[in-house]
């Protein structure tokens, strides 16, 4: 005589295991991951304190002048967008395009700093705009 047939409802047991298992799986893969709201350097300073301790994305302009190099992984400047400008205090790797103006996406926390208000962030991304303007890359021969 096997188990399962010296346990009623052994097997069906066994298979609605299975099933909420495979079901808990499905809605945790399917399931959106919630993302931080995305917003332009302007409209986070238009009220600041909405967006404090606030995990966000913040999308502005490098102001020239203001990349300052605290250690490898570690930099302050500041962005801007529509004349509003934010600090930014960032630590992660710098992308290779990063330079005076250049456009950048910032995730990270908005916090008061004294009588302003800092970002702090550890991941950035740099947006290449006019790097690549214009230039059409080659086709493959096999594409033609």
């Amino acid at each position: 005589m096997s188990i399962a047939s010296s346990a009623p409802g052994l097997r069906s047991k066994i298979a609605l295991s299975g099933v909420l298992i495979a079901a808990s799986v499905a809605i945790a893969h399917l399931a959106p991951i919630p993302r931080p709201p995305y917003k332009m350097v302007d409209e986070v300073m238009a009220e600041p304190a909405r967006w404090a301790g606030e995990r966000l994305t913040v999308h502005g302009y490098i102001v020239a002048g203001t990349i300052v190099e605290l250690t490898p992984s570690a930099h302050t400047f500041v962005i801007t967008k529509q004349g509003k400008q934010l600090p930014i205090y960032y630590e992660g790797l710098v992308p290779d395009t990063v330079r005076d103006q250049s456009e950048v996406v910032l995730t990270g926390t908005l916090a008061r700093d004294g009588d302003g208000w800092t970002f702090a962030s550890n991941r950035m991304m740099a947006k290449c705009g006019g790097k690549y303007e214009g230039t059409v890359p080659a086709r493959s021969s096999r594409f033609q």
